[in-house]
């Protein structure tokens, strides 16, 4: 018996926002094209949080900046920089074990670059957060 329900996301991933949306958009379509078996769905919900990670570093690094002035009056940058670079490159790697090619995230996002399909894999999901003018 084939089943066409999306699968329900694991507790962790039900409570971060960002994760359950970026669960709900690509969930139904990695599993109609055969990419999200029971087995490959833990690794689907580290990519849904490390998704979440990325778009909180990436709001923190605008409002805040990328570099500020430490205590001592020495330029520091900020952490963020480093959380969002590897909250990226862990769902990079997650999507390649998925069997995610970096052709199939740009289809999926309209993007012109490898780069700018991971930034913005699910166009709905960035346009809540960020608003249109900024995925494009």
């Amino acid at each position: 018996m084939v089943t066409t329900s999306t699968p329900l996301p694991p507790p962790l991933v039900r409570d971060d926002p960002v994760a359950l949306a970026h669960w709900r958009e690509l969930a139904g379509e990695l599993e109609k094209a055969g990419h999200l078996p029971p087995s490959a769905r833990p690794v689907f919900a580290a990519m849904c949080l490390h998704w979440a990670m990325a778009v909180k570093a990436i709001l923190e690094l605008r409002q805040h900046g990328e570099v500020s002035v430490g205590s001592k009056g020495v330029p520091v940058i900020s952490p963020w920089i480093r959380v969002r670079n590897s909250a990226l490159d862990m769902y990079r790697r997650e999507a390649v074990h998925l069997g995610l090619s970096a052709s199939l995230l740009m289809q999926r996002a309209g993007a012109a670059d490898p780069d700018a399909a991971v930034l913005v894999p699910a166009n709905t999901v960035w346009d809540t957060l960020v608003g249109k003018a900024d995925a494009q």
